[in-house]
This record gives structure tokens, sequence and C-alpha cells, in this order.
């Protein structure tokens, strides 16, 4: 995994062609970063991706990304309230990248994907791999969440209009062992007990971003007035840190915590960055029994869910698998 300023990723990802590039424009300004920065020279095509049920608040920057790209863009219309109809939108909208032929590096923009749509496309590219195959990722970091509230009034999002399992990972959940819920905490306490309570897990093993990470540091005070939360609802749970930053060590990390409960279904909730979404995507992809569930939530922080920051992250799929 590397990390650098935005006025250095050309120099970084370099000059070889990209065939497809894949991004999502939302609500966020920084769903904008890594394509504004980005030389649209080297592109072959494009696909920008968008939540139809979110139009009145990203269409400002759908236009942007298309203006962008020019004629060479492709918009990918999903839908967070329909998982089946996302699904559906990138098998027929990625389909003539997975035909026989030439070798191809795809690369895909994670930041403002939501997490269920994000592990959707994930599984779609991931089973339809070609030999000699390239797919990276590119993520754009915020520069603070919440924008303009205190550390104990921040919020991203609230309320859960439903619990699913994520479409492509189902998980195989014996009825005779009792279930493990590891939940990847981000600032969304209110919806990770929703979601807790959901489940009804027999043992719940709760990840916080390590201080030490950083990037997680700037937030360390917000994730443990929300780990304090659960805490006093929840009484004594199982706790651990992980990297958020860090997809290859986030899946180690959750390895790990899957390997002390052996006797257990597991099912795992990431709430946390993108980035670690995919470490959790990456355990889930080696281990088919491992179940990964989603949590659409009620409303979004649409005026000041985040502030642009001036960093990208690059790492490829097989770094983490």
């Amino acid at each position: 995994m590397f990390n650098g300023t935005l006025n250095t990723l050309n120099d970084h990802i370099g000059r070889e062609p990209i065939d497809a590039f894949i991004c999502c424009a939302s609500f966020e300004e920084r769903s904008k970063s890594i394509a504004e920065c980005i030389d649209p020279q080297i592109i072959q095509r494009t696909w920008i991706a968008y939540n139809r049920d979110f139009w009145t608040f990203t269409q400002e920057n759908v236009e942007a990304i298309k203006s962008r790209f020019s004629e060479h863009h492709t918009l990918l219309e999903l839908d967070t309230t329909d998982p089946l109809l996302t699904a559906d939108q990138i098998a027929r909208s990625l389909a003539d990248l997975c035909t026989s032929g030439s070798s191809k590096r795809i690369l895909v923009d994670i930041t403002s994907f939501t997490r269920e749509s994000l592990l959707i496309l994930l599984r779609f590219l991931n089973d339809r791999q070609l030999a000699g195959e390239t797919l990276e990722f590119l993520y754009a970091n915020a520069r603070d969440y919440s924008v303009g509230d205190s550390s104990e009034k921040k919020w991203l999002s609230k309320g859960n209009q439903d619990i699913r399992s994520v479409l492509g990972y189902p998980g195989i959940l014996v009825p005779s062992k009792q279930n493990h819920l590891i939940v990847l905490l981000g600032f969304e306490d209110e919806r990770a007990l929703s979601l807790i309570r959901d489940c009804e897990p027999s043992r719940i093993s709760i990840g916080i971003g390590g201080e030490t990470e950083w990037e997680t540091k700037l937030h360390h005070e917000t994730n443990m007035a929300r780990l304090q939360r659960l805490r006093s609802i929840l009484g004594r749970v199982e706790e651990f840190t992980f990297a958020p930053y860090d997809a290859r060590a986030t899946k180690t990390t959750i390895q790990r915590v899957i390997s002390s409960a052996t006797d257990y279904n597991t099912i795992i909730a990431p709430m946390n960055t993108k980035i670690s979404t995919l470490g959790a995507a990456a355990v889930a992809l080696d281990d088919e029994s491992i179940q990964i569930c989603y949590a659409r939530a009620n409303i979004y922080n649409t005026k000041g869910y985040s502030s642009p920051g001036n960093l990208f992250f690059h790492f490829s799929l097989a770094e983490i698998l």
C-alpha cells in the first residue's frame, strides 16, 4: 500500500494506460478528489457510478466528473434501496470488461461508494478477473468528518432502515452454531447498536481504529466516545484495534479475531473506512463460510459529511488477497 499527496498522484500511478477507471459521485466534495487529479489522457473508459435515490444531492458532482472525462464515460446507476438492481447494473455495465482478450488494468476509486455497493462491485470484478489483469484501488482521505460539529456531536448517518447480508457474501451459517458478530466501528455507534440488537449474536467483537495510526489519531477521541457508549449499554464486550487505512492489516486482524472463536458462525459488519471494508471483504473471499452484513442508513449528513483532504491511498487486490 502506498499513500501520498494528491498532487503526486499521476507521478505515482505512471503513464501505463488504464483500461477502465471506475468511480462514484456522491454528495461529498471529495468524491471528485481523485477524478479531478488523475490524467484523463491515460484512461480508455470511465464508469461514473451514482445512487439514483440521492440524485438531488449528487447531480452537481456527477456533472463535474462527466465533464472531466467528456465522451469517454458511461453512467452507472445504482440504488441504495435495491441491492439486486445495483448488482444487475454493475454486471450489465461492466460485462464487456470481463470478456476474453488481452490483460487489462482496472482502477477503482473507492472513496464514495456505499460499503454495500463497493462490496458487490468487488465481488463481481474478483469473480471475473482474467489472467494477467490487474485490479487497483484509490482512496482519497477526508480532512474532517461531520464538519463544524464538536467531537461528541459528530455524526455521519442515523438509524437503520434494514439490515441484510451483502449480495455475494451470504456466508454459510450453521443452525447448530452460535453467531459471532465482528463490528468495525466508526462514528456510528447508534447504528452499530441497532445492528447488534437485530443480529442477536452470542459473541460480539468490536474493533476501533488504533491510536498509533496517524490518520486515525485525529479521530481517536470521537472513536473512544462512541465505544464508551456501546460499553455502557452492552456491558463488557470483546474489543480489538485495527488499521482503518491498511486493508491487508485489517484482514490479518479480523482473521486473528475469528481464530479465537472457531466454533461460531462468523458475521462481519464493516462500518469504518472503505479501505477497511475491503480488508473485511478479503477475509470473506478467502473463507466463503463468513457472512458480511450491511445496515442501510435512514439519513445521511449530506450537508457536512466530510471535507476533502489532500492525500490518496493506492493498493492492489493482489496485495490483500
